[in-house]
């Protein structure tokens, strides 16, 4: 009995200096690697070619004020919406395609004036004559004749103002008059004679259908 007990002391002894052997080879072979991979890491770095800063002092700057705002305000999204509601810009104008941009704040008011008066008059059947320049009435009775021939009927008629083109001599301005089913675009080529405008020349430049217009420009806007 007592050899069994001394061979099963024995036994377990030996497995115990087994196993303490085998964890201290372990650890000495992850030490090592542990070793190794640093002297890699260390060789690669000092290997490295690293370039200058872009921007130095990026990060370390703060950004929290605006020329625009007072020093004590920080910036914010409220803020900046503010701010953005202070600046001027340009403001944007609708464009009809084939016709021209609806910017009219380069014409002089005494000109739209003119143009609004003649729309009017020639809506109602009434003269035009005191609109035009002495020397233009030969054009006024073209611009009717040609608007006949284009079977352009004033009734409901309406008009729009296009941007003005100045010339050496004159100012240009189209002008599209449209009813329920057709539209003509006449060039007003006008002056100013004395304290007001005198309609020198009257052009029918484009001609067309309103419905098939309106259909063209609404296929182009998807």
């Amino acid at each position: 009995m007592k050899f069994v007990k001394s061979g099963i002391c024995t036994f377990l002894f030996s497995l115990l200096m087994f196993l303490g052997c085998s964890n201290a080879s372990q650890n000495q072979n992850f030490v090592i690697d542990d070793d190794n991979l640093k002297m890699t890491v260390l060789n690669r770095t000092q290997t490295l070619q690293w370039t200058q800063e872009l921007e130095k002092n990026r990060l370390s700057q703060k950004i929290n004020s605006e020329e625009q705002t007072k020093s004590d305000l920080k910036l914010g999204p409220l803020m900046m919406i503010a701010q953005e509601g202070g600046i001027s810009s340009n403001p944007v104008y609708p464009v009809i395609d084939g016709f021209a941009s609806l910017d009219i704040s380069d014409i002089d008011p005494g000109a739209i004036n003119i143009i609004d008066r003649f729309c009017i008059a020639y809506k109602k059947g009434d003269s035009c004559d005191s609109f035009m320049s002495e020397n233009s009435i030969y054009s006024l009775a073209l611009f009717l004749f040609d608007s006949k021939e284009e079977e352009f009927s004033t009734a409901g008629m309406d008009w729009v103002i296009g941007k003005a083109f100045v010339t050496e001599n004159s100012i240009e301005i189209p002008v599209r008059m449209f009813n329920k089913t057709k539209f003509i675009d006449v060039n007003f080529f006008m002056k100013q004679d004395k304290e007001s405008y005198k309609i020198l020349d009257l052009e029918i430049s484009n001609t067309g259908d309103v419905k098939k217009a309106l259909g063209e420009a609404s296929d182009g806007k998807q």
